[in-house]
């Protein structure tokens, strides 16, 4: 059974949550779905991304039925959860009523500030990293990440003539959301080197230099430097007005600049 939700924020009465799950599906009444009939519904909204947890009741033998069960570790793993438990359910009864009230405070798992203490099953993450921020942007494409090869690995074991239509639809949001997971270092949990998966699902390919880091590191490695002047660069030109005022300058900055990408097209095509 799924019933609607009533978010509200703690610290701020007049701050507004906006639409529910329930909502972008636009119910009229309460009603039965089949998990083809909720996937449907779910295409025809233009969904594209769905997350289930608490907002129900779940049969406890089903869920042992078909071994469903949430990742370690991971942050929003209610997307995987309730994809997985609705495309495998034969009966969803509808439930319009408001019956959980949703409590969003300050310093939750998704709202943790700086300040928030970590818990101890993802400590060697931000461990890892020396910059508390972007130990949590890691933690959070990461977590997207795993829930996409969790996706796959369910479709390769559980093949239907509904297979393509999930792909098309449900794999985008985790491939796009977790592509900016081949810009970091370190890599903790030594993700990035499966990262390739994600490609099919993405609207653009992977940068040059992101498949490169993918496909060939010891290249890559080799061509650090080069990518890291080019990135200078083009930061100077952006974070510097004078390149906007002075017409000598900035025609300086473009010769530079194109020199550069040729010394990169160069050493690509001799190594």
């Amino acid at each position: 059974m799924w019933f609607d939700f009533l978010p509200f924020f703690e610290q701020n009465s007049n701050k507004e949550w906006g639409a529910t799950m329930q909502d972008c599906f636009h119910f009229e009444s309460n009603m039965l779905l089949s998990g083809k009939a909720w996937l449907n519904r779910y295409i025809k909204h233009k969904l594209t991304s769905f997350y289930f947890a608490w907002s129900g009741l779940i049969d406890f033998n089903f869920l042992k039925t078909i071994q469903l069960y949430f990742l370690n570790g991971v942050i929003h793993e209610d997307h995987n959860f309730g994809c997985l438990l609705f495309l495998q359910s034969k009966n969803i009864y509808v439930l319009k009523d408001k019956f959980y009230y949703y409590r969003i405070r300050e310093n939750s798992i998704t709202t943790a500030k700086q300040t928030t203490q970590v818990p101890h099953c993802i400590k060697h993450i931000y461990d890892a990293f020396k910059d508390r921020e972007q130990a949590r942007q890691y933690h959070k494409k990461s977590s997207v990440f795993l829930m996409f090869l969790e996706f796959l690995d369910f479709l390769e074991r559980n093949p239907s003539q509904n297979d393509a239509i999930i792909r098309k639809h449900f794999l985008p949001f985790y491939a796009e959301y977790c592509e900016p997971l081949a810009t970091f270092e370190p890599d903790p949990l030594n993700l990035i080197p499966k990262l390739l998966a994600i490609e099919p699902y993405l609207k653009k390919g992977f940068k040059y230099r992101h498949k490169l880091r993918l496909t060939n590191p010891k290249k890559y490695n080799r061509l650090k430097p080069l990518f890291a002047i080019y990135d200078f660069l083009k930061n100077l030109k952006s974070n510097i007005n004078i390149f906007r005022k002075k017409r000598a300058v900035k025609t300086i900055y473009i010769i530079v600049r194109d020199v550069v990408i040729w010394c990169i097209l160069v050493w690509i095509l001799l190594h």
